[in-house]
């Protein structure tokens, strides 16, 4: 992994979020285990998942793991 994947993550979330929420501020930024997907922890209930390959950006909170349809996709990517 590069420093220019985690430039990538961020520019993706930066354009999938647009300026009205752009001043984000973020508690964490996860490297993805796998080479493709980052973690963007904003607070305690809520995180961005961001795929660098996919350009897919999904906005999951602390209960997603189970209930699959509280999620958001913000941007389905290229």
């Amino acid at each position: 992994m590069f420093l220019q994947d985690f430039q990538m993550a961020i520019n993706i979330l930066i354009a999938a979020l647009g300026k009205k929420q752009y001043f984000i501020c973020f508690e964490s930024i996860v490297p993805p285990y796998d080479g493709k997907r980052f973690v963007f922890s904003i607070d305690k209930e809520s995180y961005y998942v961001v795929d660098i390959h996919s350009g897919r950006v999904v906005k999951n909170y602390n209960d997603t793991w189970r209930n699959p349809e509280h999620m958001e996709v913000i941007c389905e990517g290229a």
